[in-house]
């Protein structure tokens, strides 16, 4: 995919960490200057957006659990990064998964500096999404659209609501390459 930017995003320090590929759950991007302007090409090759994926199938408890995990693991990886979470897309067709390395990546937008996150969103899809057969995704996918809309959001609570540390599905570690 390819996205317009915010030259100063583009250029200050989330965007030379971006663009450096260290961040772990992030999809990989690049600039590019055409005809003047910047834009941002994402390498979504061998990815399948949340949006198609769940296009006709519904959400169990195990792969809102995973997805949930990996929302978590971004949330955590940009924060030790000191970058600001209000530049992830929340938006379905823009949250990919690595169907061979079972993991969620997201693109960080670099079209505009957002004053809240699109979290809301990412619920009510989630909500949309959730097989309402299955008693448990019902009641997460509840609780992540409730924690989201109150003003004092913290990641914290759905990670206590998902249980203890036992419980995680592993989640697979970037390799630390010798500059970090």
């Amino acid at each position: 995919i390819v996205s317009d930017c915010e030259r100063e995003l583009l250029e200050n320090y989330a965007g030379k960490m971006v663009m450096s590929g260290i961040v772990n759950g992030l999809i990989k991007c690049h600039k590019y200057r055409l005809d003047g302007e910047w834009e941002i090409w994402y390498d979504i090759s061998s990815l399948q957006s949340l949006e198609q994926v769940y296009a006709v199938k519904e959400l169990d408890y195990s792969e809102l659990k995973k997805l949930f995990y990996g929302l978590m693991l971004v949330l955590q990886e940009l924060e030790r990064c000191l970058l600001d979470n209000k530049q992830l897309s929340f938006e379905a067709k823009n949250l990919y998964l690595d169907m061979e390395k079972n993991r969620l990546l997201f693109v960080y937008d670099f079209s505009e500096k957002k004053e809240q996150s699109s979290l809301c969103r990412l619920a009510e899809y989630l909500l949309e999404k959730t097989c309402h057969e299955d008693e448990k995704a019902v009641e997460l996918a509840y609780f992540f659209y409730e924690q989201v809309q109150r003003e004092n959001f913290c990641i914290r609570e759905l990670e206590h609501f998902l249980g203890t540390v036992e419980e995680k599905p592993e989640i697979p570690c970037k390799e630390q390459s010798k500059t970090e």
